[in-house]
């Protein structure tokens, strides 16, 4: 569960592990990421978003290894990972049963910091996409696959006027930079 204390008793890091920074939707250029947004955008038909129920793993059959699930609990102070994809499986070693301790124990901090990106999404009620690089390892060596850019995407699910009942996040990530169309 993500809530606050996540990082407690972990060394603090001296140097960055990740950068990241939030995109617009347009600005989106990883196919698994622009097509959560453009399946997403067609549920809520209008919306501010969809329903948990309309999620259709069907429907995102082609991207359901970079997705992932959350329940927002307590009007969103705290979430819970209902469904992991093979994407963080393979790369964090994670399930839903132990996502997220395997994203703290590869990436201190990093727990806090999608906390706070939850909240953020839960708060508003708007969707949030970003771009980032890693480069190095927690222990500050640097990564075996090099620069690896990465595009996250979390949306808000529930009933529209209400706190939001789900976070549906959607990964994907690059060893190549990631450029607009025609560049």
């Amino acid at each position: 569960m993500i809530e606050d204390g996540a990082t407690a008793g972990k060394p603090p890091i001296s140097a960055p592990i990740w950068e990241r920074r939030a995109i617009s939707t347009e600005e989106l250029r990883t196919e698994p990421v622009q097509y959560c947004w453009n399946y997403w955008s067609l549920l809520r038909a209008g919306r501010p978003y969809p329903r948990r129920s309309e999620i259709s793993p069907r429907e995102m059959a082609p991207i359901l290894r970079n997705v992932a699930i959350f329940a927002a609990l307590e009007n969103g102070a705290q979430f819970e990972p209902r469904i992991i994809g093979d994407f963080f499986v393979h790369r964090h070693g994670a399930s839903s049963d132990n996502a997220l301790e395997s994203f703290e124990q590869e990436h201190p901090g990093f727990s806090l910091a999608l906390r706070r990106v939850f909240l953020h999404v839960a708060k508003s009620q708007e969707p949030i996409a970003l771009r980032g690089s890693a480069q190095l390892s927690p222990d500050g060596s640097p990564t075996p696959w090099g620069t690896l850019i990465h595009e996250t995407l979390c949306l808000p699910l529930g009933e529209p006027g209400v706190a939001i009942s789900h976070i549906l996040l959607c990964a994907s990530e690059s060893d190549q930079h990631l450029r607009k169309p025609n560049s």
